[in-house]
């Protein structure tokens, strides 16, 4: 079972409650950060810079001890701000999702019959779609050492993880995201070695110089 389907199915319906998820909200946001150096803007200007990421992940959820495999591709137009996810499972009985514009394509592994919702943006398609501006959601840098940092955001009432390399006092390489919402948590980690990000000239980050 593809929880990670699950948690973008249930964007086609604009959550009505607004109990546990604001508790959690709360929680989240009256936890002290650990210091640090890292600021919003520059993870802000670090997932701005991405133009094209490429990886393998492994997905675990709150639902199941399932591990799924699959692979993530995303790609954006910073001129046009046109941003399209595709996402592959090796496993399950969802074979792919496509994310482009408003509207998520979902293929059934058995019979490979597709079906189209129109959604409103979700969470990671919010953050590589145009211009990420920090300034409108709200957020906070929960954990920042020499090795890495964390960041949680709020997106139309989901939260967002994200976690960050740092080399060099410097955000250069995306580590994972897990989405919370009503139906539970999905936690995606990249596979480092499959892992590939080109970014802007304006921002010559360590793991392009490493990778590419």
């Amino acid at each position: 079972m593809n929880s990670f389907y699950n948690i973008m199915k249930s964007f086609v319906k604009i959550i009505k409650t607004t109990g546990g998820i604001f508790c959690c909200i709360i929680c989240i946001f009256t936890t002290n950060a650990k210091p640090g150096n890292t600021t919003s803007e520059q993870i802000e200007k670090y997932l701005n810079s991405i133009e094209i990421l490429d990886a393998e992940f492994s997905q675990t959820n709150s639902n199941n001890n399932d591990i799924d495999k699959g692979s993530i591709s995303i790609r954006r137009e910073t001129i046009n701000t046109k941003t399209s996810v595709i996402i592959n499972y090796k496993t399950g009985a969802i074979e792919s999702m496509s994310l482009s514009g408003r509207f998520m394509t979902i293929v059934d592994r058995k019979n490979k019959k597709s079906s189209t919702y129109s959604i409103r943006a979700t969470p990671i398609y919010a953050i590589f779609a145009g211009k990420l501006n920090l300034k409108e959601l709200m957020h906070q840098v929960i954990e920042d050492t020499g090795n890495h940092t964390i960041i949680r955001i709020i997106y139309d009432k989901q939260i967002i993880e994200l976690t960050f390399r740092k080399t060099n006092n410097m955000v250069d390489k995306l580590l994972s995201w897990t989405i919370y919402n009503d139906n539970g948590w999905t936690d995606v980690k990249f596979d480092d070695m499959k892992y590939y990000v080109k970014v802007s000239s304006e921002h010559e980050s360590v793991s392009e110089k490493l990778e590419r």
